[in-house]
């Protein structure tokens, strides 16, 4: 999606939150965001103009990580 139809989040406390964590945004970094909340610090980090600022990753954790490789699992 083009960014320039990505819609703005509404003003709450998640947006808040993630306003606070964007400030701690660096240039040339990775940034490994989670789910949830810390998907406001990407939208925010596109608001505010420094999107290409960094590298950013989302990773789905340790649970992600472990269905994985239950998934992949194979008996010797």
């Amino acid at each position: 999606m083009p960014t320039d139809q990505v819609q703005r989040i509404p003003m709450d406390a998640k947006k808040i939150i993630a306003k606070r964590c964007a400030m701690e945004l660096r240039k040339n970094t990775s940034v490994n965001l989670g789910i949830g909340v810390p998907e406001g610090v990407a939208a925010i980090a596109l608001e505010e103009g420094i999107h290409d600022w960094m590298t950013m990753t989302v990773e789905a954790g340790a649970w992600e990580e472990y269905r994985r490789r239950a998934l992949d699992w194979e008996p010797q």
